[in-house]
């Protein structure tokens, strides 16, 4: 167990039903959400690159699989944009200035399987243009290291078992909406956008 809590609610905006410890809601098939920070660097609209972080050995979850830049479930008494700021602190000892804002891109969501359970997820995604002198320093221990990648790399790496599954999609959502995946390199672009937008609200109507 966590000793964390998961409120639940078949809608974002609505007063949670009832609570339930984070590491149960997998086996009770119940909604989980979250919070992905994208942090890149930009030198021109063509030349972008990623920051993806290494998580630990010792996390419970996915240890030592690569990793959104900053990523967190949704807790009890916190809103998004606190669990943003939270995590970014954190997992990257990243404590935001005026020069930086945290642009809100919307949401991904999907049904994934594993061995803990089922997790219908919805991940609110930002992106956090960061200077190129910027280099993070995990502060929680839940992360062992950072690495800066380019597009052509981190289309590379969600391919291999190396990536962590759920993070995937967010990782997806970013190479397209920063125009770096598209229709003419990946024809089945629109299979993609359904399969990380799923639904997931129709389950539990």
């Amino acid at each position: 167990w966590r000793n964390e809590c998961y409120e639940i609610r078949t809608k974002f905006s609505q007063t949670p039903f009832f609570k339930v410890e984070r590491s149960a809601t997998p086996l009770l098939g119940l909604p989980q959400y979250g919070v992905h920070i994208n942090g890149y660097v930009a030198k021109s609209d063509t030349d972008k690159a990623l920051w993806i972080q290494r998580r630990s050995k010792t996390k419970q979850t996915y240890p030592n699989k690569l990793d959104s830049f900053v990523g967190g479930g949704h807790s009890e008494g916190l809103g998004i944009l606190e669990t943003a700021v939270k995590e970014l602190e954190e997992e990257a000892g990243l404590v935001l200035t005026d020069d930086m804002r945290l642009q809100p891109c919307g949401s991904v969501s999907f049904l994934h399987m594993s061995d803990r359970g089922l997790h219908p997820q919805t991940e609110f995604v930002f992106d956090l243009k960061l200077p190129e002198s910027f280099k993070p320093a995990n502060k929680d221990g839940e992360v062992d290291d950072f690495v800066l990648v380019t597009p052509k790399e981190l289309l590379e790496l969600v391919l291999t078992e190396d990536y962590k599954t759920t993070s995937v999609p967010i990782a997806l959502d970013w190479l397209i909406r920063h125009g770096e995946l598209t229709v003419q390199s990946h024809p089945d672009i629109s299979h993609t956008l359904a399969e990380i937008h799923k639904p997931l609200h129709n389950l539990y109507l």
